[in-house]
């Protein structure tokens, strides 16, 4: 049972008991009172027992009496007491709202379609179209050997039955290995007679793409074959890879030695040479090497004429 601070007395009950907050507005601590001494007006925690309300001043005296001095509340040291939280919680100030941002008035039609220009007609450059192009392509660099100089390539002056050459078909052939071209022009100048010469050509890849070709392709590194191709792709001929594309190529260059190779449509052929005819002939495995092309068409041939061709002297 608690002690009623204000009249002294026991609070018998707990619904006769309330609390209340000292007098002392420093203090803030809180009492327990009866519900019937809480109505009093100087009601003191036991810190601040002995510590007197002040009168109040009373309105009717005059207004020249001398005020009644204020007593000092001297604060009594004690051990520390728990103070109770505010009633109230803090409530911080709220910042002013920010002033709306006035939007500029958006231009009529006929403003934002005006052009900036004296002239009423806008001139619109077109992207260069070397932009959106594809890297070209390096020429085909090949060489061609001979003792008997000429102006335009004449499949009429070429030889039958060698690697690439369709069934009694003629071809021009260019090589593209420049010391191979030296050796074979100074042996036609030696078996032929006249002076050894080196015609080099520089073919476009993409003119040449245009035509019908077939191509193997071989690292001359490994001395293995990648994989052979009709160029561009042709209906019902599919892409021979690894060993399939060499068992391709030795077919093909066996086929043409025996002049009874068919190549119907084909403007070229572009791939190794032959290293070993004679031992093929008589059965041997064929040996790839070196870098050539036949071409067995006009169409071809008039490319080749129509491209860069320098002649070279023999050293």
């Amino acid at each position: 049972m608690a002690e009623c601070a204000q009249c002294g007395q026991t609070i018998a009950r707990e619904s006769q008991k309330t609390t209340v907050k000292c007098w002392i507005p420093s203090c803030g601590n809180s009492v327990t009172v009866h519900q019937g001494c809480a109505a009093a007006k100087a009601i003191a925690c036991p810190v601040h027992k002995d510590v007197k309300k002040p009168k109040t001043r009373s309105r009717n005296k005059k207004k020249d009496a001398p005020a009644e001095a204020t007593p000092v509340i001297a604060e009594v040291p004690s051990a520390p007491v728990k103070v109770d939280a505010p009633s109230k919680p803090l409530v911080a100030e709220t910042p002013p709202e920010p002033k709306p941002v006035t939007k500029p008035p958006e231009p009529k039609k006929s403003e934002a379609l005006a052009l900036p220009t004296a002239s009423k007609t806008a001139t619109v450059t077109e992207p260069s179209k070397e932009v959106c192009a594809k890297p070209k392509l390096p020429p085909l660099v090949v060489y061609h050997a001979t003792a008997t100089p000429f102006d335009k390539i004449d499949l009429s002056y070429g030889r039958t039955a060698l690697d690439f050459n369709p069934k009694n078909k003629k071809c021009f052939y260019a090589g593209g290995s420049l010391e191979d071209a030296q050796a074979w022009a100074k042996l036609q100048a030696k078996t032929k007679g006249g002076k050894p010469i080196i015609y080099k050509y520089e073919i476009d890849r993409e003119e040449l793409a245009k035509l019908q070709g077939y191509k193997y392709y071989y690292n001359q590194t490994t001395g293995k074959f990648i994989k052979s191709q009709p160029i561009p792709p042709k209906s019902g001929e599919p892409t021979l890879n690894g060993v399939d594309a060499y068992r391709d190529w030795q077919n093909t260059v066996k086929k043409g030695r025996a002049n009874t190779l068919e190549l119907p449509g084909y403007d070229y052929v572009e791939g190794p040479m032959l290293l070993n005819p004679t031992p093929v002939k008589r059965g041997a495995p064929a040996k790839a090497g070196k870098h050539q092309i036949a071409l067995s068409s006009q169409k071809a041939v008039d490319i080749f004429n129509n491209s860069p061709r320098t002649k070279l002297d023999v050293i």
